[in-house]
């Protein structure tokens, strides 16, 4: 298949309706992959627009950098971008595709990521991790149209 940047940025829409489902279905699990999805796609999308030949795999960081994508934006908001789409790259992996509840588990606390959390911590980093996410999706989006 042939992607266009468009391809990616509507990916990366439709992923995040997807994780809001997910989180409200009480799937977490696999939100944590579908979320992290949409952050890459849409970040995709603004590579894509530069140059057809990439290789940074699903590094959010480089794709952040290579993408362009903080560019236009205003320093306060170039500010909270930068941390949400930091906040997404500590949590997600590509491999969450294939995970558990428990080794999801493992994985935030093996990362810290449960500290101070009352309650479910996979809930708690999926609700964190879903506000992240729509962050830069929705950022991105508007900043398409522009």
């Amino acid at each position: 298949m042939i992607f266009r940047a468009e391809d990616y940025r509507d990916a990366a829409a439709e992923h995040m309706t997807v994780a809001h489902e997910l989180y409200q279905h009480g799937h977490y699990v696999l939100l944590f992959y579908v979320a992290g999805l949409a952050v890459e796609c849409m970040l995709r999308a603004y590579r894509l627009r530069i140059d057809r030949e990439f290789d940074e795999r699903h590094d959010l960081r480089e794709l952040l950098t290579s993408s362009r994508f903080i560019h236009n934006l205003e320093e306060s908001e170039r500010t909270q971008i930068m941390a949400a789409v930091d906040h997404v790259r500590r949590l997600w992996r590509n491999s969450h595709r294939y995970c558990s509840s428990g080794l999801l588990r493992r994985f935030l606390k093996s990362g810290g990521y449960d500290r101070g959390i009352r309650g479910d911590a996979i809930k708690e980093n999926a609700r964190r991790l879903l506000l992240s996410a729509t962050r830069v999706v929705e950022v991105g989006g508007n900043q398409w149209k522009s």
